[in-house]
């Protein structure tokens, strides 16, 4: 049955309704006459002081109040960046898409115009992620990472007026506000391993919804969506939140499907990565193995 209206629910951030706007593009291609309302909703990590966030149980801080609404009926779809999302969705919802993947890679900001390996010894570099953290450290031991919150646009405030000499962003967040011009320097992946599913929006419904499943369908990128089963299997093999040092990349080479990962070994103080190539067809075997792979590693 072709629906007339669809309800989105979103994040009120400049990013989230970017993100928003272009699933609904997406869809206004498939069925230009159908009518679009975007749902701005406040979730607890709009809300709580982001010095306080590191007490929210699980990775659903800037999702739950999203998928309550979804679960309630009061919108029809729910987008998020995936790397928000956690890796156990309710057993109601699913994600019916996955448009195609933005850059994945990581990307610093420097106020000097300075690439990374030319920023003066104990430069100050901001970033809340201890993905990010450890690679740096990882890259250079003497600098001072300093820990910044807020969404993309107020950590560029931040940069400009505190005593900080660079940050550290996604490049799909920089590209999808329309601020991608401020990159300094981008990350390969070989030097930084991207955030679990980092610059792939998901598109989540109800699973009872079999007409605007039928129709996200349309808008889904195939690859994207298996690279993101793939990292995301990863995740779940590492027990993997928030605050865990981890990365993953999954992208395809041919007919293969190859993923990179890394985990961070406290005890030790290093980083232990490694990759694994596979079918492409069992994406969530080949996450699992690799994070198999690299938890035996741990244990040596």
């Amino acid at each position: 049955m072709r629906r007339s209206s669809i309800r989105i629910g979103t994040r009120g951030s400049k990013l989230a309704l970017s993100q928003a706007e272009i699933v609904a593009n997406l869809i206004r291609t498939i069925d230009p006459d159908i009518k679009i309302e975007i749902v701005k909703i406040k979730t607890s990590g709009d809300i709580i002081p982001p010095e306080k966030r590191k007490q929210l149980q699980g990775k659903s801080s800037f999702t739950k109040e999203i998928e309550d609404k979804l679960l309630n009926n009061d919108i029809d779809l729910a987008i998020h960046s995936l790397k928000d999302l956690p890796v156990k969705l309710d057993e109601n919802l699913t994600i019916a898409a996955t448009p195609k993947r933005e850059d994945p890679r990581d990307c610093i900001i420097t106020k000097s115009g300075l690439r990374f390996q030319e920023l003066p010894i104990n430069a100050k570099i901001g970033t809340s992620s201890i993905r990010r953290k450890v690679q740096l450290y990882n890259l250079r031991k003497d600098i001072e990472v300093v820990e910044i919150h807020g969404n993309v646009d107020t950590r560029i405030r931040k940069l400009l007026e505190k005593d900080l000499d660079a940050i550290v962003l996604s490049v799909a967040g920089l590209k999808r506000i329309r601020e991608d011009w401020r990159i300094t320097e981008i990350f390969s992946v070989d030097q930084m391993i991207p955030a679990i599913c980092q610059g792939i929006i998901a598109v989540e419904v109800r699973k009872d919804e079999k007409d605007i499943i039928d129709l996200l369908r349309m808008i889904n990128d195939e690859e994207t969506m298996l690279s993101a089963k793939c990292e995301r299997s990863f995740a779940l093999e590492m027990g993997a939140d928030c605050y865990l040092p981890l990365g993953a990349y999954a992208r395809f080479e041919r007919e293969f499907l190859k993923i990179t990962g890394f985990i961070y070994d406290n005890g030790r103080n290093e980083i232990i990565k490694d990759e694994l190539i596979g079918n492409k067809d069992e994406p969530e075997i080949l996450g699992r193995n690799l994070a198999i792979k690299l938890k035996n590693k741990l244990d040596v």
